[in-house]
């Protein structure tokens, strides 16, 4: 039995701390570890779950957001939480939007707003996502949003956060 195979199994043992131990071990292992995190999912219990949702964020891989997104509409509010912060340590452009549509659920936006600040890296190369974000009919998204173009300070977000200021009627300086 070679160590994925230990781990898969180490994943339905009985005793959480197990669990834990394995899919903590299977996230360090990167990219190599997804394939077996993702066959673990299907019958796994809530708290087996999101454990495994942690350790696919912990690969990094770009290759788990199709994986993780679903359990964002999951009837568990902790699954839920969880799936937001894993997809916030993937640093891939292609969550951007994800956990932009993510603000909108009151219990995930203080999650998918940490998550956007820690992404600001990607999140410059989203621009054009985050722009058409601070125009969204819910003032906490485009609150959000403001906070992070001011985060990005460039003078694409800068521009898009005076903007944002303009409409909602705020005087706005140059606090470069």
């Amino acid at each position: 039995m070679n160590r994925l195979e230990q781990f898969l199994e180490d994943l339905h043992d009985p005793r959480k701390s197990i669990r834990r131990n394995a899919a903590e071990a299977l996230g360090k292992l990167g990219e190599s570890a997804l394939d077996t995190l993702i066959s673990a999912l299907p019958e796994s219990d809530d708290y087996t779950r999101r454990r495994i949702l942690e350790a696919m964020g912990s690969t990094g891989s770009p290759h788990a957001v199709t994986t993780i997104a679903p359990f964002l509409h999951n009837e568990s509010i902790y699954v839920r939480k969880t799936a937001t912060a894993a997809l916030g340590k993937i640093h891939d452009k292609t969550v951007i939007p994800i956990l932009i549509e993510t603000l909108r659920e009151p219990e995930l936006r203080q999650i998918a707003s940490l998550a956007l600040h820690d992404l600001r890296d990607v999140a410059a190369n989203a621009l054009d996502l985050l722009v058409k974000a601070v125009q969204d009919p819910d003032p906490a998204v485009r609150t959000v949003i403001a906070i992070l173009l001011i985060h990005l300070d460039t003078p694409e977000a800068w521009e898009a956060y005076h903007t944002w200021c303009k409409w909602q009627g705020f005087y706005t300086m140059d606090m470069r």
